[in-house]
């Protein structure tokens, strides 16, 4: 769990600043990153929710269970934008 926060920590900023560029740039594809980006907000709340939900056995699988929907997403979006 330490190296996914970790990977959210570095990847987060980077995936910010390349947004910013898309955003700066203008145009179709501004437009579709900004709807990208509050849908996929909305979309991972209830995530998390469901996912803290079912892993009440431990704090630790508590916490990895709210964290691996952040991850996969941030994860994402640094290949997506970032091709890394």
């Amino acid at each position: 769990m330490i190296g996914e926060i970790t990977e959210i920590a570095w990847s987060a900023p980077l995936v910010v600043a390349a947004r910013i560029g898309v955003v700066a740039r203008g145009g179709g594809r501004a437009r579709r990153e900004l709807r990208r980006m509050v849908t996929e907000k909305v979309d991972v709340v209830p995530e998390v929710a469901r996912a803290v939900a079912g892993s009440w056995s431990s704090p630790r699988w508590l916490c990895r269970a709210a964290v691996a929907p952040v991850h996969r997403r941030v994860r994402a979006n640094r290949r997506r934008l970032l091709g890394r």
